[in-house]
């Protein structure tokens, strides 16, 4: 699977309507098995609260398709979902057992790759 693919994967079930928790997140992400809900020392490497957080800033605001940064006045979340400007900031959705975090390089994401996606806006 391309980085592309696992990004794509990976914000289709982060904003899927029916996550809202870490604990969701972590049911419904193929990759994630093995683990004992509430033991955060069973977790798979990448799904604990903060690692989720982290992925979900870094994929939700990555460079768009035209290479624009999300501090580009030109650039647009690669679905209308995924981000709103609040206070001239991009927010992204939280997950109700912590915050957003920070870090990691930027990656392109491709609006064509979530064409008909319907996914969690309600935040």
């Amino acid at each position: 699977m391309s980085k592309r693919d696992e990004v794509t994967n990976w914000l289709k079930v982060y904003y899927n309507r029916d996550v809202k928790t870490y604990k969701d997140f972590r049911a419904k992400h193929p990759d994630c098995h093995g683990y004992t809900e509430g033991d955060t020392t069973t977790y798979p490497s990448g799904f604990q609260n903060g690692s989720i957080a982290q992925k979900a800033k870094r994929y939700a605001l990555a460079q768009d398709s035209a290479g624009n940064k999300s501090t580009s006045p030109d650039w647009q979340p690669a679905h209308p979902s995924f981000a709103r400007k609040v206070d001239g900031k991009w927010k992204i959705k939280t997950l109700t057992s912590g915050s957003a975090g920070a870090g990691g390089r930027a990656i392109k994401v491709h609006a064509s790759d979530f064409e008909g996606f319907d996914a969690d806006d309600s935040w």
